[in-house]
């Protein structure tokens, strides 16, 4: 079913002081949204073609067949179109004059974006976010953190190997392609503000974020990332400073949609909402992509766009002591603070953290809720590769449901649902195997035996047959051992397994 349409125009929008003498909008284009679908370029709504000819622009696809997507004119994705138009004319106003025409829903200036890096400064090379141990180290030198206040990895990498290499699009200023942390780890990519192939970073926060989500794992170099199998779609939406539009953000996630992402990662931002964009991050809900965007970095009380969609996933940054990244966290870092409100889903860790840089080498500074974001990802991403038959609600409720409650109990507008626990939500996705199971004929029963799990509250014994597609649980016991019916030995090809079920406290206490 379309949406209904939006009067989207706005006036230009104040920028913060982190993008103070920036322009607001992309000189020369701006966005409108049709009633209907147009058969092509030379066909739109009378009345526009009317005031595109008095006015000598021109109109095209916002999502071109040619750009490589096989959706574009489905669905609101079809809608929307761009105007360009030479560079000094006034956006907002010509904003008006189309969104008062027959057959146009809306029409928005081409925001500007940014990344959402903040500040660099030195810092002690560890990597709290994956085991902390309280070895990061505040603005002054001092040693800081809470253990145990971390992503829960090193547990999350013994519990559960990723079933295939999950897809993860990172969207932002590309990717350095010889770097070693990516070797073989990297898909073609594409320059969404050239519209070229190949997205060779030139700025370094794109990479720098790659690396936390997916640098290589044991390869006795450098750092671990945190997804052991991922593979890295860049797609270059930020120029050499930092900056981009929000017509490269919604093509480079059409893009991804079309390739199939499992996640697309935009660690950026942007004051303004922009119809095309969310036209994408809806599709991709339904179609299998999470759309994963950092919250932003001004202290503010509204998320950034496109963080604050109802269907992206909105993370905001955490700093080692386990409290939402302030002006006054313990990181002495007082120039910034993670945005929160409305539509904060997770924390992720954010602050002074060892990431990869051009060249080949790392840094241990890099910031933001951009690092967060990653963060996310890469947790998404390898749940999704470790349980492939669930959902992306499935999976994200998982999230939700086992993250670390780090303010007020339950959801806060400034923690959102808490810290990314990755181990709880793989203990409660994907069933715990026991160890050391024996299987026994007893007579003309079946006894299985096996070890002690300090975690389980209880075990369910699950069987299949030769022709079963999945196992099935015939029974639940807390002792470690169980025995059959006599019916079970005339099944013929019968396959057990057993697997704990394990409770929040038990959890808990093991984790901790």
């Amino acid at each position: 079913m379309r949406a209904t349409c939006v009067r989207l125009c706005m006036a230009l929008f104040t920028l913060s002081s982190a993008m103070a003498g920036a322009p607001a909008h992309v000189p020369g284009r701006l966005a409108i949204e049709l009633a209907t679908i147009p058969a092509g370029p030379d066909q739109p709504p009378a009345a526009l073609q009317s005031w595109l000819k008095e006015r000598q622009l021109g109109l095209r696809a916002h999502f071109p067949s040619s750009a490589g997507s096989r959706r574009w004119s489905q669905g609101r994705l079809g809608a929307w179109w761009l105007v360009d138009t030479p560079p000094e004319r006034d956006i907002p106003a010509l904003c008006d004059s189309l969104a008062s025409l027959p057959g146009v829903c809306s029409a928005v200036p081409d925001w500007v974006t940014h990344a959402s890096t903040t500040p660099n400064d030195p810092l002690f090379p560890n990597q709290w976010a994956l085991h902390n141990t309280g070895q990061a180290r505040n603005s002054h030198g001092q040693s800081i953190g809470t253990p145990g206040l971390d992503l829960g990895m090193l547990t999350a990498w013994d519990l559960s190997p990723e079933a295939r290499s999950p897809l993860v699009a990172v969207l932002d200023s590309g990717v350095d392609p010889d770097h070693p942390e990516f070797h073989e780890r990297l898909l073609p990519g594409f320059n969404f503000l050239t519209n070229l192939p190949g997205a060779v970073d030139d700025n370094g926060h794109g990479t720098a974020v790659a690396s936390l989500l997916g640098a290589l794992v044991n390869n006795q170099t450098g750092m671990a990332g945190l997804s052991r199998q991922v593979r890295i779609l860049p797609l270059k939406v930020f120029n050499s400073i930092g900056m981009g539009s929000a017509s490269a953000l919604a093509n480079g996630l059409n893009y991804a949609l079309h390739l199939d992402m499992d996640v697309a990662n935009f660690s950026g931002g942007m004051a303004q909402d922009y119809g095309p964009a969310s036209a994408v991050i809806e599709a991709g809900r339904l179609e299998g992509m999470w759309v994963v965007a950092a919250a932003g970095n001004s202290g503010d009380t509204v998320l950034e766009f496109p963080a604050r969609h109802p269907l992206c996933v909105a993370v905001g940054a955490m700093s080692p002591c386990g409290e939402p990244k302030t002006a006054t966290s313990c990181d002495g870092e007082a120039w910034w603070a993670s945005n929160t409100g409305s539509g904060l889903d997770l924390l992720a860790p954010g602050v002074r953290l060892t990431a990869a840089v051009m060249g080949g080498g790392y840094r241990s500074d890099f910031n933001g809720s951009s690092a967060a974001c990653a963060y996310a990802s890469g947790a998404l991403a390898l749940l999704r590769a470790a349980d492939l038959t669930a959902s992306l609600d499935e999976i994200e409720s998982a999230v939700e449901e086992t993250a670390r409650d780090l303010g007020t109990p339950g959801y806060d507008l400034a923690s959102g649902h808490g810290l990314i626990q990755v181990d709880r939500a793989l203990l409660r996705l994907v069933p715990l195997r026991v160890n050391g199971l024996v299987i026994q004929r007893q007579g003309g029963r079946v006894r299985l035996s096996w070890n002690t799990l300090a975690m389980a509250l209880r075990y369910h014994v699950e069987a299949r047959g030769l022709t079963d597609e999945a196992f099935r649980s015939i029974a639940e016991t807390t002792s470690t051992s169980w025995l059959s019916g006599p019916q079970e030995l005339a099944l013929p090809g019968r396959q057990y397994r057993v697997v704990a079920i394990l409770s929040d406290q038990n959890l808990d206490d093991e984790l901790e």
